[in-house]
């Protein structure tokens, strides 16, 4: 997905900072409403955010990379934490 693609996006509407605050919470309560984990949503979000964290030159595929770029300052430093609070594998599309 190109800057091009990104800008033309519905989430392009909102800032940035909020939709990463979204996907934050969103994915720390999958366990709690699993129903969270199928929407199309929270899916089309993951992708939307994923491309943006690689346009900035983030490898999406590093779970560390990707948390410090989502501003989750708990599981930045320890991946293992991160791979276990999160249930469903990022997109890297």
């Amino acid at each position: 997905m190109s800057y091009s693609d990104l800008n033309r996006s519905p989430f392009s509407a909102f800032p940035l900072c909020e939709l990463k605050l979204v996907y934050r919470v969103a994915r720390d309560n999958l366990l709690k409403n699993s129903e969270l984990a199928g929407s199309q949503f929270l899916s089309s979000l993951q992708i939307y955010l994923t491309a943006w964290a690689t346009a900035e030159g983030v490898d999406a595929s590093d779970p560390v990379q990707l948390a410090g770029w989502l501003d989750d300052v708990a599981s930045a430093g320890d991946a293992e934490w991160f791979s276990d609070k999160r249930p469903f594998r990022l997109s890297s599309n």
